[in-house]
Order: structure tokens, then sequence, then C-alpha cells
């Protein structure tokens, strides 16, 4: 039988402490992905295209652009520089613990993103891999990319932690 006063306690108990440590929530909720993330990885086949599998590739896309897109109207960023729009990606990206971020300079003069140490994820994964496994930070960057530049980009994953690299890379093209 349902106690109706004892789940009111417990629901406002679990509500406070995620209020004041809303960041449990977040690392409990984070796992939970990761999970998925090695389930899919076990059961569906590797895309070498995507450095990766296409549908978290294409989830990635989607968060990362709506994320993007939200960051431009909540700090009303449409009239600021490309630079600026960047910071504030970056921040949010540090801040929600995916990792900490830097623009680099790949071969050929190509832009890149390197994350020194990994991606929460290939940290979390570990070096059983054997291969790249951020295909969904790969995706959330060029959504994001994409957001804040207006711009059509593709993002590959060409080093990773769990594939025994010491940092995560991600080559960024814009497409044609």
């Amino acid at each position: 039988m349902f106690d109706e006063e004892l789940y009111k306690r417990v629901d406002e108990a679990v509500r406070k402490m995620l209020e004041s440590e809303w960041e449990v929530g977040f690392n409990l909720w984070r796992r939970c992905l990761l999970n998925i993330q090695i389930l899919v990885e076990d059961t569906i086949p590797y895309d070498i295209r995507y450095g990766g599998i296409p549908f978290l590739y294409e989830a990635g896309f989607l968060s990362g652009k709506r994320i993007g897109e939200e960051l431009m109207d909540r700090f009303n960023l449409h009239e600021k520089s490309m630079k600026e729009r960047a910071y504030f990606m970056d921040s949010f990206v540090k801040n929600a613990g995916v990792g900490e971020p830097s623009f680099i300079t790949l071969l050929e003069g190509k832009k890149g993103i390197r994350f020194p140490g990994g991606t929460y994820l290939a940290r979390e994964y570990g070096k059983r891999a054997g291969h790249t496994i951020c295909a969904n930070t790969a995706g959330f960057i060029a959504g994001a990319t994409d957001a804040i530049t207006g711009r059509h980009w593709f993002v590959r994953e060409v080093k990773c932690v769990a594939a025994g690299d010491d940092c995560c890379e991600f080559l960024v093209e814009e497409k044609e």
C-alpha cells in the first residue's frame, strides 16, 4: 500500500539534497549514461567513419546543437564575437564535467580540440576499449559548433584515452 506521508518526506529529502548538492545527482545520471554507452558499444558495430557508433554521434550532435542554441539565447551571444561564444561553450563543457578542452592546431593547420587527460567518458571507460569511444562527444562538439557559428561542421576523434592515448583529440572540419 502506498504511504503518501512517507513518500512526501523522502521526496523532500531528495529534492533538498539535489538543490544543495546538484553535482551528486548529475554524476549519478552521468554514470547511467556511461553504462548505456558501454552496453551499446558491446552490441552495435563500431563505424570507423564516425570513430564510433553513428547514432551516438547523432545524439551528441543534437545535444550539442540544443545546448549551443540555449547558451546563445540565454547569454545573448548573437552579437558577441566568435571568441566570446567559444569561451562560453568552453566554460559550459568544463563546468559540466565533460573535460577541460583547449583549442589546438593539428597537422596541416587543421582545427582541433584537445581534452588533456581525456574526456570524462574516456577516463571512466579506461584503456580497455583499444579504440576511440567518444563519438557522442564528437557529435556534441559538431552540434555546438554549428549553433555558435551558424555553419556546418564534422568532428572526428583522432586520439582517445580509451585507446591508450594520453588525451582525447578531435579534428574539427567545416562541411562544404
